[in-house]
């Protein structure tokens, strides 16, 4: 799902029955992850959103100068039919709409036993526990046969990101990927030619964005688009193609 957002930034690249395409894959992603009360994933395509927008009002882009009218009348296009959706199938959606209420306050007792496991400035801290690494939890987690258990027991996973991170690759980890997607967004977000560069630069500061709430680092398309996106960003030669060299190449 997370390619959507991607290619919806893209899409100025693309033909006008392609980008209606696109357009209908993304409003039906941002619809079937509110669906699956996914919050951390809505967030994630309304910032895909927020920053088209941005990418549109002010960029100087010569392929965007061509198209911007249009471009920002489809933005309020899609507000619409947000909107639309959001008063008719609201009802529907009613457990989206309580999560939302909640907030996060159903993670904060994990929270604390990662931290009462993990201790801040211990060893286990800086440098991780492995890609396998594990914390005690008496809520829930697994037995040594790796069985669910409730009442105490092992777990893999945290539902954040950078702490996740650092269970498996440490705070000095996070500290220098940070660093890198932060530096990264710089350059392919305000030194780019391109609006390719500037979509990798975006999925660089989304993912930091999306890692306070969850976000959590997986094998999947999502978290590989954030890696190709590092190199891309710091790629002189990459961010100084023009638009016009850039749908050559790849259309």
């Amino acid at each position: 799902a997370g390619v959507s957002g991607f290619l919806y930034i893209l899409s100025p690249y693309f033909k006008p029955k392609q980008k209606k395409y696109i357009l209908v894959f993304f409003l039906v992603s941002i619809l079937f992850m509110v669906y699956l009360a996914r919050r951390n994933m809505v967030l994630y395509f309304i910032l895909f959103f927020l920053f088209y927008f941005l990418i549109n009002l002010f960029s100087q882009l010569p392929l965007l100068k061509k198209i911007k009218s249009k471009n920002m009348l489809n933005i309020f296009l899609l507000l619409f039919i947000g909107w639309f959706f959001y008063l008719i199938i609201n009802p529907d959606f009613s457990l989206f709409f309580d999560r939302l209420q909640t907030g996060t306050e159903s993670r904060d007792e994990v929270i604390e036993e990662y931290f009462l496991d993990i201790q801040p400035f211990s060893s286990d801290f800086y440098l991780g526990r492995g890609m396998y690494g594990t914390f005690y939890s008496k809520l829930l987690g697994f037995d040594e046969n790796g069985l669910r258990e409730i009442g105490g027991g092992l777990r893999q996973g945290i539902e954040n990101g950078y702490l996740q991170l650092i269970l498996n690759f440490g705070f000095i980890f996070v500290i220098a990927f940070v660093l890198l997607s932060l530096i990264g967004f710089y350059k392919g977000y305000f030194k780019s030619n391109n609006l390719l560069a500037k979509a990798c630069g975006v999925v660089l500061i989304i993912n930091l964005i999306d890692m306070f709430g969850f976000g959590v680092p997986e094998l999947n398309f999502k978290y590989f688009l954030v890696w190709i996106s590092i190199p891309y960003c710091f790629s002189t030669n990459f961010r100084n193609l023009s638009d016009f060299q850039i749908k050559n190449l790849i259309l």
